[in-house]
């Protein structure tokens, strides 16, 4: 588990961030948090050069697809995958995740995001991983 290692609660400033093995997370709100009002939360991950993690949709047999989950549950938006010089399809460089929690949904939780990935290089994948990122009670 990886716990937030840097949390600002001012509106419009980056809410959560992990690093872990050339994979970095940073969770930051898209709209203003409002005490049980919609929110709109971006998940930005950065990969390390040279690797990339597999599209969430379209993805090659005996490859694993990269999902992002949250407690509580909340809707994703997925970015298109982009053309890789190995000829696959995935996410490379910086990729951004849109997260829309139902309104008052994380009011007094805080809201735990997982995105489980398989990162690969131009030779060789690794096993699926686990990156947690969690975001601080969002009033």
């Amino acid at each position: 588990l990886l716990e937030a290692s840097e949390v600002y609660l001012t509106e419009l400033q980056p809410l959560a961030f992990s690093r872990d093995a050339g994979v970095t997370l940073m969770a930051e709100p898209l709209t203003p948090i409002e005490p049980g009002g919609p929110s709109r939360i971006r998940l930005r991950v950065w990969l390390d050069d040279g690797w990339h993690i597999n599209p969430h949709e379209g993805v090659a047999e005996g490859r694993i697809a990269t999902t992002i989950t949250c407690e509580p549950p909340v809707e994703v938006t997925y970015p298109a995958a982009v053309s890789l010089p190995d000829g696959q399809r995935g996410y490379a460089g910086e990729t951004v995740f849109d997260l829309t929690p139902a309104t008052g949904a994380t009011a007094g939780r805080g809201l735990r995001i997982t995105l489980r990935a398989q990162p690969c290089d131009a030779t060789r994948c690794r096993k699926a991983s686990e990156w947690i990122v969690q975001v601080p009670n969002m009033r």
